[in-house]
């Protein structure tokens, strides 16, 4: 029982943190993130956590199968690729320790 409280407790609190202000400006490369597009910094990082070793559009599509309330839109592989690279490695670092 103790495990299961901990585990809700670490999903929590790394859901907050990815979606507080501080976590998105401290790990966005220049300024991407800063206008409202299709793709949000919490969402593509939901992506990327969810990702696995398949195709990007398949993972995609997986995606917004398993997360229908997060109504994501449909955008191209290029279009996730560049978003990616608006997200810095020191995030995944962070979110992992």
């Amino acid at each position: 029982m103790k495990a299961r409280v901990l585990l809700k407790s670490i999903i929590e609190e790394s859901k907050a943190l990815i979606k507080s202000k501080d976590f998105i400006n401290a790990h966005r490369i220049g300024n991407s993130f800063t206008r409202s597009r299709k793709l949000s910094f919490t969402n593509l990082f939901y992506f990327i956590m969810h990702s696995t070793k398949k195709s990007l559009s398949i993972n995609y599509s997986q995606f917004k199968m398993d997360f229908p309330e997060l109504m994501l839109p449909i955008v191209s592989k290029q279009a996730i690729s560049k978003a990616r690279q608006g997200i810095s490695h020191e995030a995944f670092h962070e979110i992992f320790d």
